[in-house]
């Protein structure tokens, strides 16, 4: 059975254009900005909350980061979904390889501002 990971998403700093977060995992690792690698073992379930009490009003959607073509792999499934306000999707059964990581974009929005904002984070494969 695969361990599952969650991902915290955290409003660091509104005032900055754009918007930055920082992030938290349930494997102790937390970010200053979106520089966070999180380890994850094939078949993972992921799921990226968002905490509410930073400022954060909703997560918009996780997407590969096309930006990104060098040593990025497809580590997350196409079945990323809302539920009950998180995003949770899952790491795919067959490893590309251990370290592999995929480069993602968090969608955001923050209170009191309907603009679309995304970070960039990493995650990696643990096998």
């Amino acid at each position: 059975m695969s361990k599952a990971v969650e991902i915290t998403v955290i409003l660091a700093d509104s005032r900055s254009n754009p918007p930055k977060i920082k992030l938290r995992d349930s494997e102790g690792h937390s970010s200053k900005g979106d520089d966070l690698t999180t380890n994850v073992d094939p078949g993972a379930t992921v799921t990226w909350i968002p905490d509410y009490s930073s400022g954060i009003s909703e997560l918009t959607g996780i997407t590969k980061n096309a930006k990104i073509t060098k040593d990025n792999y497809n580590l997350l499934n196409d079945d990323i979904k809302p539920e009950g306000g998180k995003l949770v999707g899952t790491i795919v059964t067959k490893s590309p390889g251990k370290g592999k990581k995929e480069y993602y974009t968090i969608g955001f929005k923050i209170d009191g501002d309907n603009s679309p904002y995304s970070d960039d984070p990493k995650l990696q494969i643990k096998k």
